[in-house]
């Protein structure tokens, strides 16, 4: 075959003769053919057979069929069911490499766990902490059947003592109702719902601001818990993403850029829609340190949208950000500077404030 005139021949023959095929189709306004050609001489093509393939039934109520394999997972930054906020996003933020043995989900497909091996990646104290060989191997792990509503969860548990403190966490894995493909029910473990859950010994505190009001408050929780979403570690931004803004402004000529970029806006009929975070440009951070401040990395910034995105949160840490210099670090501890909070109601000017040492917020 020469490239590309023979394939643009060929092309035309499958035009001619696809139409004129739905008089012996099982269905004539939807079917699929399988051609077969050949190439008699130098600059003649010809089609020899034409056969319709048959079409899968879409099933009714099937069992789901769960491919083997690796997944690759991390935080979903947008509105999740069973979100705890933009402080459970941070705190939890994360991301997953698992493998996933392939099995039946029946009523025995789901007694034991089909999480074969697991590696867990976070940022801790500014560095990189990777908790690899899991999850059967990790402390006080155990496997429970459970439900969450009307769903079926697979839940893996396990402990970690970290600075005097064990906190414990749940990962759940939802059984799905309905397939990605309602002809097929294969399905890969990226294709499932999955919940990461905290809870701690010693309370945590979140900041919030009201957006009818606008006044900030300060509540303890017990337990955090975000939803983790697959990725292509690999992804790049294309023409089709939409590039994000916002301006936070303090005192004493303080400043904070943001930009972001959100993916396209899904196509067809939708109920309403928020948008999630696509990806980080960059962050820029004016008058907390000597030269402005600039933030790239995943782990340092965090994104929590609310409803159709009517308003938003953000936390910027810099001690999260990889290959942040020393000095900058000392600057930031100087000026009592560990995070900074973001509330950003689309209708009114964004609210920025800092978070200390001490856990005590501040205005920007």
């Amino acid at each position: 075959m020469t490239w590309k005139r023979d394939y643009e021949t060929l092309h035309k023959l499958f035009e001619k003769i696809a139409p004129g095929y739905s008089r012996y189709a099982a269905d004539r306004k939807t079917y699929t053919l399988d051609f077969e050609y050949k190439k008699i001489d130098p600059n003649k093509l010809v089609v020899k057979q034409v056969r319709e393939v048959p079409q899968p039934q879409e099933l009714t109520n099937p069992t789901p069929l769960l491919a083997g394999g690796r997944a690759a997972l991390r935080l979903f930054q947008g509105e999740a069911r069973g979100s705890g906020g933009v402080f459970a996003y941070h705190r939890l933020k994360s991301t997953w490499d698992i493998n996933a043995a392939g099995r039946v989900l029946n009523t025995a497909g789901q007694k034991t766990s089909f999480i074969t091996d697991a590696a867990w990646t976070r940022v801790l104290g500014g560095k990189r902490v990777v908790v690899a060989d899991g999850i059967k191997g990790w402390d006080s792990h155990r496997f429970r059947k459970s439900k969450r509503g009307n769903d079926t969860v697979l839940i893996e548990q396990w402990k970690e003592t970290r600075d005097g403190e064990t906190v414990t966490y749940k990962l759940s894995i939802v059984i799905p109702r309905w397939l990605p493909d309602p002809k097929s029910p294969v399905v890969y473990f990226d294709e499932l719902t999955a919940y990461l859950e905290a809870t701690y010994a010693k309370p945590r505190k979140n900041l919030s601001v009201d957006w009818q009001t606008g006044k900030p408050s300060v509540k303890t929780v017990k337990s955090d818990e975000i939803q983790l979403s697959s990725y292509d570690p690999n992804e790049t931004i294309n023409a089709d993403d939409l590039p994000q803004s916002r301006l936070a402004k303090g005192k004493g000529g303080k400043k904070i850029g943001i930009e972001f970029y959100w993916p396209p806006h899904p196509t067809g009929p939708t109920a309403g829609y928020t948008a999630p975070l696509k990806a980080w440009k960059q962050t820029t951070i004016t008058g907390l340190t000597g030269a402005p401040l600039v933030l790239k990395g995943w782990f340092s910034q965090t994104y929590a949208p609310g409803h159709h995105n009517f308003w938003e949160e953000f936390i910027f840490e810099p001690s999260m950000e990889e290959g942040i210099s020393a000095d900058v670090l000392a600057e930031l501890e100087d000026a009592d500077v560990k995070q900074i909070y973001i509330f950003n109601d689309r209708g009114r000017s964004a609210k920025a404030m800092i978070i200390g040492f001490n856990g005590k917020a501040r205005a920007f």
